[in-house]
Order: structure tokens, then sequence, then C-alpha cells
């Protein structure tokens, strides 16, 4: 394993045979790691590698045939391969300790990790057994502020305007909590995710001084990488106690915030299971009662964001003042 890339990503160890492009490497010596991630060409596949080529595949019967990514069953070994239309393909160990990427050139290395990053070890970290969110964090007060939401609700946007504002981010488009009772009283945890967050170009102008100056996240997509590791934004590499929950449900003239009860927030949560397309009825089971407990003792709130750029910092104040609210309720 020396000759290996490693990371540390949503709260998993993982050794990878290439770099993630824009992501730190971290030291865990002599720790075996959560997740072995292999990478490949079609035209240059290595004879240990497990691709949805080789051996046995059915369709996996706790999915639509019609599902996107098709989920393939390996019965075999139980393997299970996410098959994406655009021409990569990911197969992962049943237990989520070994990931192998496989992608069709023309296409690029890092339009294979916009995949990886988000579903695919969304995905592993079912198999890891984590609750997680669709949803990206900030700290305030030295605690967790998630913004929950589908694609392009704005969580991203959200975030990274807060970025901008000197407050650190934790994690964006995934967020997996965790309960926390023996280390943090009896609250939850938010893991780190990686340093970078992901903006569309308008979005990026928005929020972003350099906006001009952002990667592209991948050749072959339109979105840019906001990296929080450079001057003058902050990431957290620890785990975080959650202090609220924000879903976003829609836009509006005006920013607004609407308390939910905790019947509804929790139904509210368990629709913001990530990743929404492959989580299997035991996944969503497993999210109802572990969702039940956050609902429980975090606070579950309804955003409305305003319709334009122009008045996030009109946004910035009224979710900077509920959450000053509702730090002042929380035991010291």
């Amino acid at each position: 394993m020396d000759a290996w890339f490693r990371y540390r990503i949503y709260g998993l160890s993982i050794a990878s045979t290439a770099s993630l492009t824009g992501l730190t490497e971290a030291a865990y010596p002599g720790i075996v790691p959560d997740v072995q991630l292999r990478f490949a060409e079609r035209h240059s596949i290595p004879g240990d590698f497990k691709t949805l080529l080789s051996g046995q595949w059915i369709p996996h019967p706790s999915y639509p045939p019609d599902n996107q990514p098709q989920v393939l069953f390996s019965p075999d070994d139980g393997a299970i391969g996410l098959r994406y239309r655009s021409g990569v393909d990911f197969v992962l160990a049943a237990d989520g300790s070994k990931i192998w990427a496989l992608r069709s050139p023309p296409l690029s290395h890092e339009y294979a990790l916009v995949y990886l990053l988000n579903p695919v070890l969304g995905f592993a970290l079912r198999l890891h057994q984590q609750a997680c969110l669709h949803a990206s964090g900030f700290l305030v007060d030295d605690h967790v502020v998630l913004l929950c939401g589908a694609s392009g609700m704005g969580k991203s946007t959200t975030a990274g305007y807060f970025a901008g504002q000197g407050h650190t981010v934790i994690t964006d488009d995934i967020a997996v909590i965790k309960n926390a009772a023996n280390a943090h009283g009896n609250g939850f945890v938010v893991m780190p995710g990686y340093p970078l967050m992901r903006l569309y170009q308008k979005s990026a102008q928005a929020v972003v001084k350099t906006a001009g100056t952002l990667a592209r996240i991948a050749p072959e997509w339109n979105k840019n990488y906001l990296n929080l590791q450079t001057d003058g934004y902050h990431f957290a590499d620890t785990a975080a106690p959650l202090g609220v929950i924000y879903v976003i449900a829609g836009r509006a003239e005006e920013p607004r915030i609407e308390p939910l009860p905790p019947t509804h927030a929790l139904m509210t949560l368990s629709q913001q299971g990530y990743p929404q397309m492959l989580l299997t009825a035991a996944w969503r089971a497993d999210d109802f009662r572990f969702f039940a407990a956050v609902a429980a003792a975090i606070p579950v709130r309804r955003l409305i964001l305003p319709d334009r750029f122009e008045q996030l910092p009109d946004l910035y104040e009224v979710l900077r003042a509920d959450v000053a609210n509702l730090m002042l309720s929380l035991p010291s």
C-alpha cells in the first residue's frame, strides 16, 4: 500500500491508485484503509480489475431496471455495479471496502471523479452503514449549519457565500451524520467532506471575488471548484457538532424561515437521504429510524431562498440571526 495515494473523506480512510485531483493527502500509517480505490481505462484494464465486462452480472433485485445509474449485481461475490450512460462504470465490493472505477476515453480522469466523490462514495457510505443527507454545511459559533435540498436548489451557493464571509465549511453536497453521544454529549456530529465546493459559473460569480480563476471540475462539466484551502477560506478537517438543519423549500422575493414540528421534520429529513436514486427500501427504513432521533434532538427549519443573487447579503443576515437565536437554547 506504500505507493498509493491516501485520503480521509466523509470519515472514511481511502487508499487510491491515482491522485484525487484537488484533494490533499492524509497520513494514517499502519492503518488498513476503509476503502481501496482503483482506476483504469477500458483499453488498459489490469488482469485483477473487477469490471462489468467480466463474470456474471444480473440486474440488482432491489432496483428497477430503468434506474439511473443502472444497478447490477454479481451472484459470484455479491459485488454491486453502477453503470452510467455517460460512459463511466463503478464496481463496489459488497461491504464497500473496494471500489473499481472504469472510464472510456476520451472521458477524463476528473470526469470520473465527479461521480466518484459524490454518488458513488455516497453509495459506499451506505454500505458502511453511514447515514447521509443531501446537504452542504458550514460552522456558526462552532456548530454545523446544514442546508438540505435537491440538486440545483442553492445549497452550495449559500454555503459558498457564508464561506466568503469567513465561515468554515465542513462539507458540500453530502453530510455524513453520526450519533456522538459518547464523545460529544447527547448530540450528533457532522463528518468533514473534502475541501472543494462545486459551483456553477453564475453562482461562483455571485459568491467568489476571483470567480474567473476557478478551475473546472472536469473539462466535460460546466461547474467550477472553489478550493477552501486557498487564502481567505477555511475548511473543517475534524467532526463538529450539528446545530441546526435547514431544508430548502423553494424561492420567493424575500428570504424567510419557518419552523417545522418534529413529525414534519422527520418526514422532510427522510426525503433528503443521499443518494436518493440508490437508496433501497431497507436503507430508507434505517433513515426513518435514525432521522427520528435527529429530529427529536436538532432544530429543523424550512428555508425559502431569495430569487436573486443580489439578495444573498439579506439571506446571510436572516440565517445568521436565526442561528444565533437557536444557539441560545443549546445546553452550555
